[in-house]
């Protein structure tokens, strides 16, 4: 993705909870230090609700628009 690492979390549940995404943005916490890889980290929340944004650095992307969002 051009150069872009992608973390990916995907969640079946519809409504957010801040945990969906510790994982992710442990990985982009560790991609942020002087000794990581230069390559940039972009936190993604797959889940089944209906939001669509960005929250904490993650974008929130529903099931139904996955395609449209990491087609890149």
């Amino acid at each position: 993705w051009g150069g872009v690492i992608k973390a990916i979390e995907i969640k079946s549940g519809t409504t957010f909870q801040q945990n969906f995404i510790k994982n992710v943005l442990y990985l982009y916490d560790l991609s942020k230090k002087e000794t990581a890889p230069t390559a940039p980290v972009q936190p993604y929340l797959i889940y089944g609700g209906d939001y669509s944004g960005t929250l904490l650095e993650t974008k929130l992307v529903p099931f139904t628009q996955i395609d449209s969002e990491l087609h890149d």
